[in-house]
This record gives C-alpha cells, sequence and structure tokens, in this order.
C-alpha cells in the first residue's frame, strides 16, 4: 500500500481551528483521548479493539465511529495493523451561520446519553461506504492541496452530515435551534471564554459577552455543545495543561494548576482524573516510563 504512513492538516479561519484532520498508520495501542470537540473516525483495514467511555467496541475493516464532546476513548488493541482516520472539529462548525455553515439540525448527530448513544455507525447500512468515501476524498484534498482543497473539504463534510442524518434514523427537530440574533452573541463569548481560559473566569461576565442573562445562556450553551458552560472550561483547561506535561513545559504541579486556572491542587487534581483517568503525577510517571522504555504509545487506563 503506497500511501503516506501519516497525515495531519487543519483548516483555520484567523485564530481558529474549525478542523483538524489526522491519518496515521495503526500498529499498536494509541493514547487515551478526550476533547470538546467533535470526532467522525474511520478504521481502514485495522482491527482491534476501541474503549469509548469504558466499553469496548471490536472495531474491523471500514467500520466507523462518532464521538461526542468529553468522551474517553482509546485504542486499546489491534489484532491487525492499518490505518486510522480522525476527524475532529468545533461544534460551531455546525451551528455558526455567520462565521461558518449554521447547519443546528445536525447537532443531534452528537448528541445523547453517554451510556446509551451509539458510538459506532451501524456496518450493514450501505449508507457507510459513502461516508467512507467522503473521508478518503478529504484524505486526497489534503495530501494534494489542490486549489480551493478548503472548500471542498467543507462540502464533502456537508455530505458525510446530511449521509448520516438521512440513513441512521434522526428526525428534524427544532430542538437544537437558537435563534439566529442569538449565534453571533454566543460565538463571540466562545472566543472570549478561549482567549481567556487561564483567567478568573465568571458567568455572568462571559454571558455579558454574548448580552444575554447568565441563565438563559447557560441553556443556550447547552443545546449548542451539548455540555455546560463550566465543562466546557474545565476540559479546554485540562487539554491545556496535558500539553504542558507532555512538552515538560511546568516547574511544579501546584504553578502547573494555577497557570491553568485552577485556583487550587486540590481542584485541579479532581479535573484531571475526571477527564484523564488518572491524577497528574500517575500520568507524569507513565509518560516517563514511556519515555524509558522507548515505547512509543500507552494506553491510560479508565480508573485509577
Amino acid at each position: 500500500m503506497n500511501e503516506h504512513k501519516r497525515l495531519a492538516a487543519d483548516i483555520v479561519q484567523g485564530d481558529k481551528t474549525l478542523l483538524h484532520f489526522g491519518y496515521l498508520e495503526l500498529k499498536d495501542v494509541v493514547y487515551m483521548d478526550y476533547h470538546v470537540s467533535l470526532e467522525v473516525t474511520y478504521f481502514k483495514e485495522a482491527e482491534g479493539v476501541y474503549t469509548i467511555n469504558g466499553k469496548d467496541y471490536e472495531f474491523k475493516c471500514n467500520d466507523l465511529f462518532l464521538m461526542p464532546s468529553n468522551i474517553r476513548h482509546a485504542v486499546t488493541k489491534v489484532t491487525k495493523k492499518g490505518y486510522i482516520f480522525n476527524i475532529l472539529f468545533d461544534s460551531r462548525f455546525l451551528w455558526d451561520s455567520v462565521n461558518f455553515w449554521g447547519m443546528d439540525d445536525f447537532l443531534q448527530i452528537f448528541r445523547g446519553n453517554p451510556d446509551e448513544y451509539q458510538y459506532m455507525l451501524d456496518r450493514s447500512n450501505p449508507a457507510c461506504k459513502k461516508i467512507i468515501n467522503f473521508i478518503e476524498e478529504i484524505h486526497r484534498e489534503f495530501k494534494y492541496k489542490e486549489k480551493c482543497y478548503e472548500h471542498m473539504v467543507r462540502i464533502y463534510m456537508q455530505n458525510i452530515f446530511v449521509t448520516i442524518y438521512r440513513n441512521f434514523n434522526y428526525e428534524e427537530t427544532k430542538e437544537f435551534s437558537v435563534d439566529r440574533h442569538n449565534i453571533k452573541a454566543m460565538s463571540k463569548s466562545i472566543d472570549y471564554i478561549d482567549s481567556h481560559l487561564c483567567d478568573n473566569l465568571r458567568l455572568g461576565d462571559i454571558a455579558a459577552v454574548a448580552n444575554i442573562c447568565p441563565t438563559y445562556y447557560g441553556t443556550i450553551f447547552k443545546k449548542l455543545y451539548g455540555i455546560t458552560p463550566w465543562e466546557y472550561i474545565t476540559s479546554k483547561r485540562i487539554e491545556i495543561a496535558v500539553d504542558k506535561l507532555k512538552k515538560g513545559d511546568y516547574t511544579t504541579l501546584h504553578e502547573l494548576a494555577y497557570e491553568c486556572g485552577f485556583n487550587n491542587t486540590a481542584n485541579f487534581n479532581r479535573a484531571f482524573k475526571k477527564y484523564i483517568g488518572m491524577v497528574p503525577t500517575k500520568y507524569i510517571k507513565l509518560r516517563h516510563a514511556e519515555s524509558d522504555s522507548n515505547v512509543s504509545n500507552f494506553t491510560l487506563k479508565f480508573s485509577d
């Protein structure tokens, strides 16, 4: 198979990453992952076990998975080598008609009780082949970067969502609709959050940026992201902390906690374990063990 073994590419607008595309050869287990971003995953030729929210899913060649916000997931077993494709994107990619698309009907694809959500698309559904073809086209667009490739990626993403929406038992609903005049304000408030993540954020101040009362702001936010503003903020802060730990960009955990917006180490440790599955000290030990043994990947357990 004469293909690149790894590819990572982004679509960026200003200082916002709209979409991240990742493609790599899957030989071994991979890091436990979590993120606010929504995700579409496609396994090509590979077989193994994908552990999502503590439950094991056996995947085969051409299986597809959907990942809502803040769901821990990892490839915990590889029985046949192959390739994994990941497409990560912010919810705003769907609902912000001012800066992005404004397809809020598609938000329901990534909503539901985490314990009941259908992470794995039914492989017997013929629509899966169409979705795979669109993902392969996205890969080709990023690989060759011909004229207007970013526009083509958006078109293929739209085709993916339409195909899922039409063929996997979703129904038209106004549940996720938000008045258009509130969309621009919400997007502005999220930009404010993202640029002040490590500061002492207050819901009242955030809502004021959107010129919406705090209670109603929380309701709209949950509708658009599937999580509360504080869950979003905490998750983003932990992402910053993990990045700093990977790079060794910290002196003490106490200082790291404050640098990432936490007011004490107890809250930091509690949040870190909730999202990563272990306390920071154990995470650091596993990173060191990985480095000492020259292992390229390790699997983070879902409980301490």
